[in-house]
């Protein structure tokens, strides 16, 4: 009989899907090494199929491990690895920290944005508000002063027209009594015959009657400025006042 060697591979193309299935990124690398630290797949920064890699092998785990380490080019590395059960390989994933930190030094700027931009938004709202209220408070102000005025000004007017009615009624007494004094004089003149200088004493008498009328109409006029009564307007010639 002879002898058989029965030899088994892994599936390079099956192992290679399953890594870009990973969805990694420019700067990352994913690949499949032994023990030894043989690359079973390629790797896109540490060479081909076979060849050695320049790192140091991670300690055994039983399970997924993520550690630091720096290559030859003293940069810093992050990798997570894993042991594969019954096997002497080892799947590595290396993502350069620098490269990591871009991702969150991006975050971070657009964190920052969006906080600034906020920041001025709500700057922005506040003014607005505070100048909204400030013209309110100020028309509410504005407003309180003229009512303020309009009540003090109505309470002065009130006080001079009582005043008015009060003059109008102290004055009004006496004119009747001269009115009616004057018409009695007249009658008395009127009646007697003889009456010595009469014709003067009818002209000193209508004087006194006018004056009497016009009086009345001053008082009447203060009173309808008291509102106690609606006034009259009536057309004067101000040569017989004067």
């Amino acid at each position: 009989g002879g002898f058989y060697v029965l030899r088994a591979t892994i599936g390079m193309e099956a192992v290679n899907q399953y890594i870009l299935s990973l969805g990694l990124r420019p700067s990352s690398d994913a690949f499949l090494i032994n023990q030894d630290g043989i690359l079973q797949t390629d790797s896109r920064f540490y060479g081909r199929t076979f060849d050695k890699i320049n790192l140091d092998i991670p300690p055994y785990s039983s399970k997924t491990e993520v550690i630091e380490q720096t290559d030859e080019n003293n940069e810093l590395l992050v990798i997570g690895y894993a042991y594969i059960d019954q096997s002497p390989f080892i799947l590595m994933e290396i993502i350069r920290a620098k490269e990591q930190m871009k991702s969150w030094l991006s975050l971070r700027n657009d964190l920052l944005w969006f906080l600034l931009g906020s920041i001025i938004i709500i700057y922005f709202v506040i003014l607005w508000g505070a100048n909204y209220l400030v013209r309110k408070i100020l028309e509410a102000d504005r407003r309180r002063a003229q009512a303020l005025h309009n009540i003090e000004y109505t309470s002065k007017m009130a006080s001079i027209g009582r005043l008015a009615a009060g003059v109008a009624h102290e004055i009004n007494n006496p004119l009747a009594i001269i009115n009616e004094n004057a018409g009695l004089l007249n009658d008395i003149a009127t009646m007697i015959e003889g009456f010595p200088k009469k014709e003067k004493f009818s002209k000193h008498i209508a004087i006194i009657t006018k004056s009497v009328e016009r009086c009345s109409t001053i008082t009447h006029r203060l009173l309808g400025f008291a509102k106690r009564i609606d006034t009259q307007i009536e057309t004067i010639d101000l040569k017989t006042l004067i």
